[in-house]
């Protein structure tokens, strides 16, 4: 299922979103990129699609055709925009992502079948995580999958919410240890919790379950107790003699901090953030919350997307001067 026939199919194809341009001795193209991708997904099924564009363009659209535009139809993988690929660090990761599609998309279609069993060999899954996966809600029809559907549960689900997979933030955050330390001091200890499955290339993560378990293995090897987000910095400089820096609070500025601002995408104390629901995350996946400090600052910060019970604390939170002065739910 889902596998191309032509053998002239692309590695990757990329499409511009804005073909309204005239040109001479041709005739004026009516519709967008974003329409085209769809006649590309239909003719290449196996084969990512990518939309490029302008930030100025996307801006100008209304606010329904911007939304579809950046989540995607399900007829392209990912949008770029031109002003990126001029910058360094941005071209490097415009890079990583269209290696990963291009290769992650090859894997997906030359596998020798499409079963269940063989997604999770793709994703280098552990017998110990099916069961997380599966309630992950894999695009599975009466046991088989197709390319495009399965590249958009990995890149869209697992990769976006945090919960099974855990970028170095939230890896971080859950030890307790800030991003920096994370990622020069501690990715050697880890090495065997990184993820390694198809599309890997497009950005760093590891299995939460499995950092946990070599986490909780050596504070218990070291005798530390007590909380992992407080127990592992200790244990991690009684075994290797280096100190790892704590997580600090968005919010307050105090340690440890242990969860992440799904706004900001920085570290809160749980008792300085409230639960938010943004997206429509499985419910096995890490639940989203935002900090005080979102909700004071952020113009990304919506109330609509917080429960009656934490709506009722926004004016409160609001008028506080002190970050002290008020607990979290």
């Amino acid at each position: 299922m889902g596998r191309d026939t032509a053998d002239s199919a692309p590695d990757l194809v990329i499409v511009d979103y804005w073909l309204s341009e005239v040109q001479a001795d041709r005739p004026v193209v009516t519709y967008t990129g974003a329409a085209l991708t769809a006649s590309m997904r239909d003719t290449w099924p196996s084969t990512p699609v990518v939309l490029i564009t302008r930030r100025s363009i996307v801006a100008g659209l209304t606010e329904q055709r911007r939304r579809a535009l950046l989540s995607g139809t399900g007829a392209y993988d990912s949008v770029l925009f031109k002003e990126d690929l001029n910058k360094g660090e941005e071209l490097d990761h415009a890079r990583q992502l269209l290696v990963a599609l291009a290769s992650g998309y090859r894997a997906l279609k030359e596998s020798p079948s499409a079963d269940w069993s063989t997604l999770l060999q793709l994703l280098q899954a552990q017998p110990e995580e099916e069961e997380s996966l599966h309630e992950a809600a894999p695009p599975l029809l009466e046991g088989t999958w197709v390319t495009a559907e399965v590249s958009a549960w990995v890149r869209q689900v697992l990769f976006r919410f945090p919960g099974i997979l855990h970028d170095s933030m939230h890896a971080a955050t859950t030890l307790g240890i800030s991003e920096t330390c994370f990622r020069e001091r501690c990715c050697d200890f880890f090495r065997s919790a990184r993820y390694d499955g198809v599309f890997h290339q497009e950005s760093p993560r590891w299995w939460k379950r499995r950092i946990l378990d070599l986490a909780t293995g050596l504070a218990l090897e070291e005798s530390c107790r007590g909380p992992l987000a407080e127990a592992f910095g200790v244990a991690f400089e009684r075994r290797f003699h280096t100190s790892l820096e704590p997580t600090i609070c968005v919010w307050d500025g105090t340690p440890v901090a242990d969860y992440v601002c799904a706004v900001l995408n920085r570290p809160v104390r749980l008792e300085h953030s409230l639960r938010y629901y943004p997206d429509r995350r499985p419910p096995v996946m890490d639940p989203a919350r935002v900090s005080f400090r979102a909700i004071r600052e952020s113009n990304e910060f919506d109330e609509r997307f917080i429960d009656a019970g934490g709506a009722a604390l926004i004016p409160q939170i609001e008028a506080c001067e002190d970050p002290r002065g008020h607990e979290g739910r």
